[in-house]
């Protein structure tokens, strides 16, 4: 009820809604069935190098060590790092070394945090909070995760995975779609471990394909920069 009266106020104030992604701007007209005049989706966008750049300097002091598969996101009931927490119990019954990093924080960090426990992979799971250096993080991951529902508006955190150029998986609900359908990325059934999990153990297990979608993810990247994203106002 509460967007419906806002599309309508923006209707009778002539005032056109700029939509963080396709999927949003279609989810408006879903409820209203008309949009002011000049209505667009414009994505979000990030300063695509000036991460690179901050991931690479940080990939550079990496060690050798167990693979790491990460998220970035804020840890509520929109996203689901359940999922992603399950799905790595299964990867490690297969590579024990194996390593989960779930950056944010947010009401269901104490649930992930029991859940990775008794699902036994506490000592290769870490919380780390909320954090100002992502791009450094990301420079230490191997295969970024972006385990979410269809409530998710538009996959900024995914845009950082992609800029980091690392193989990126998702859930298939359409703000990821949005950006990964071009193949820039994996999507996987939404809520779904199995799937979840065989995705990151091909990848981690197969140097083949793990380049490939790296660099696919490198080749995505700018078409979501800050300079991109901006071009669709002019």
């Amino acid at each position: 009820r509460l967007w419906r009266w806002i599309v309508r106020a923006s209707r009778l104030l002539r005032t056109p809604i700029i939509s963080c992604s396709k999927y949003v701007h279609d989810e408006f007209i879903g409820l209203s069935g008309l949009l002011p005049r000049g209505s667009v989706p414009v994505l979000n966008g990030i300063d695509v190098a000036a991460v690179t750049e901050r991931v690479k300097r940080s990939r550079a002091q990496r060690q050798d060590g167990p693979p790491v598969i990460g998220m970035v996101a804020r840890l509520s009931i929109i996203k689901d790092q359940e999922t992603l927490v399950r799905a790595m119990a299964l990867v490690h019954e297969v590579r024990p070394d194996a390593r989960l990093w779930i950056v944010g924080e947010g009401e269901t960090k104490q649930h992930l945090e029991d859940l990775a426990r008794e699902l036994g992979i506490a000592p290769v799971a870490k919380f780390w909070g909320k954090r100002a250096d992502v791009p450094e993080l990301l420079g230490q991951m191997d295969v970024y995760v972006f385990s979410t529902t269809r409530d998710e508006g538009f996959g900024i955190a995914v845009v950082e995975g992609l800029a980091a150029g690392i193989p990126v998986i998702a859930s298939d609900v359409p703000a990821c779609r949005e950006v990964l359908e071009a193949g820039y990325g994996r999507l996987v059934p939404p809520r779904d471990p199995r799937s979840m999990a065989d995705a990151i153990l091909e990848l981690i297990s197969d140097v083949e394909n793990y380049d490939r979608w790296a660099a696919q993810a490198a080749r995505g990247a700018p078409e979501f920069s800050a300079v991109a994203c901006a071009g669709h106002w002019l």
